[in-house]
């Protein structure tokens, strides 16, 4: 089960009374039938750069992580070509 801590701090300073809020006091629970660690970090690389509007600074900002730790997922994802 994830927790609060394990979330980035701009997931964790959302204002009270917000559904995002709501969401993240209650946790994210793993399915019964598990996930692959690998797609939810897809899909949050690509919901902060869709969030971003695809300013890399800003989705790495959001993500906790620097610059360049964001373009080696992109790349491993397939969202930035290698060339």
């Amino acid at each position: 089960m994830l927790d609060v801590e394990h979330l980035p701090p701009e997931f964790r300073r959302e204002p009270e009374g917000s559904e995002l809020s709501a969401q993240v006091t209650a946790g994210l629970a793993l399915p019964a039938s598990g996930v692959r660690l690998e797609d939810v970090e897809r899909d949050f690389v690509r919901q902060a750069l869709d969030a971003t509007g695809g300013n890399q600074v800003r989705a790495a900002r959001l993500l906790g992580i620097s610059r360049d730790a964001l373009r080696t997922r992109m790349k491993k994802f397939g969202f930035l070509s290698t060339s």
